[in-house]
């Protein structure tokens, strides 16, 4: 980032939040939060894991730190680089087998209760709500009499051990944007149909649910929960920004290597 520019960012940054880029302990972070009043309810009430995702998914509607060349809006170069950024934007937790809002962070909190309702009803999409949209498509339908077979033949030569259970679920919805509204609207919650009818349309035309949903299941919700607020936004600025923003070798092998190991302990722990 050019140092004109990075001046201009962390300009609008301090304006914006009213907060400087510097080494924040957890003291100053504590600081930030109790000077405001509403941040100080928000951080005591809301849930850790819910606040991350929600990091994620709204970076997606709320577009104050996309960068305009033109009109100097926005810090997303400061949000990538500096993780102090990201703490004060987003917020910040502490991870462990209890985990407690430190700071929630001044980033848009219109869509908690969605991502609330949405965690309360199981409504993230994951990689088989990926599979199953397409395999209702004219390609999927070609091909499944041909997955079928195949995992027939692997359930006999395994005696049942693998692809004993059907591909495809009958009757089981994608948990995309139309599963959403359904579930909205029969709970009642016209108050958060709104609010996805409001947003679903980006500036430039293009429907954004589906793209924020498939950002979700990409990333695995269950992941991005489990990882405090800043990093969340890391992930979800990486999905946004496709191509501009990418993380280092070791970030992008960690999390495989976490998972390959959990899967092997589960394999062969015994209870």
């Amino acid at each position: 980032m050019f140092p004109l520019q990075k001046i201009k960012q962390e300009k609008i940054f301090k304006e914006t939040f009213g907060a400087e880029l510097k080494d924040l302990s957890i003291k100053e972070i504590g600081k930030l939060t109790y000077e405001n009043e509403t941040i100080r309810q928000l951080t005591n009430t809301f849930d850790p894991a819910v606040h991350s995702i929600n990091a994620f998914f709204t970076l997606f509607f709320v577009h104050d730190h996309c960068y305009d060349r033109n009109k100097d809006l926005g810090f997303c170069e400061i949000l990538w680089r500096s993780e102090d950024a990201r703490v004060i934007y987003a917020g910040a937790s502490e991870i462990g087998d209890e985990r407690e809002m430190l700071h929630c962070g001044f980033q848009s909190k219109e869509f908690y209760p969605l991502s609330l309702f949405m965690t309360e009803h199981d409504l993230w999409p994951d990689a088989s709500d990926v599979r199953l949209q397409k395999d209702r498509k004219l390609k999927g339908r070609l091909t499944r009499p041909i997955r079928k077979l195949l995992r027939r033949a692997i359930a006999m030569l395994s005696n049942g051990r693998f692809c004993s259970t059907p591909y495809v679920e009958k009757g089981k919805p994608v948990r995309g944007y139309k599963n959403l509204l359904s579930t909205l609207q029969k709970h009642g919650r016209e108050d958060l149909i709104e609010l996805c009818e409001k947003y679903n349309e980006g500036s430039t035309g293009a429907v954004v649910f589906p793209l924020a949903l498939r950002a979700i299941a990409d990333y695995r919700a269950k992941r991005l929960m489990s990882l405090s607020a800043d990093e969340s936004l890391r992930l979800g600025m990486e999905a946004f920004y496709k191509g501009k923003y990418k993380r280092s070798i070791q970030e992008l092998t960690m999390p495989v290597l976490r998972d390959i190991a959990d899967t092997l302990i589960s394999v062969i722990k015994t209870k």
